[in-house]
């Protein structure tokens, strides 16, 4: 058990270009994260799916290109559907940003360029908002 805990720690704290898979050990953990949380559900076979599983793998590279302090995860529900449940997902594949305990969907688009502009949108404001520069950090200072 100790070392599914400091594994799990580990995958969190780990370089942003990997992408997390969800499953009942890590799920609650990746969920309390303080950062936002992008997460792919997915099934397999579905030919949509696998075209986003693509899309996505270049979602941690673009994260750290841009600075964005997040977490990327997948889940295939065929394994594992508490997610699916927990946010009332009924179609697939289908992506979520849980951000401070509000998840919303985000919508699945295929081409790059568009869910990459989204995601921009999305977590860029939320990121930007949530970096304090290094003075402001030691003064207290969040003005």
């Amino acid at each position: 058990m100790l070392c599914l805990i400091l594994f799990s720690l580990i995958a969190l704290s780990s370089a942003s270009n990997e992408i997390i898979v969800l499953n009942e050990n890590n799920y609650a953990e990746v969920m309390a994260s303080n950062k936002p949380v992008l997460i792919l559900l997915y099934m397999e076979p579905c030919i949509t799916c696998e075209t986003m599983l693509g899309t996505f793998a270049a979602l941690p590279r673009y994260a750290e290109k841009k600075g964005y302090n997040i977490v990327v995860a997948k889940v295939n529900t065929g394994e594992y559907m508490k997610p699916a449940i927990d946010f009332n997902v009924d179609f697939f594949p289908n992506v979520v940003l849980h951000n401070k305990g509000v998840s919303k969907t985000v919508p699945v688009v295929t081409r790059m360029d568009t869910f990459f502009e989204f995601i921009d949108k999305a977590i860029g404001a939320e990121s930007s908002s949530n970096t304090k520069t290094e003075s402001e950090e030691t003064t207290g200072n969040n003005n």
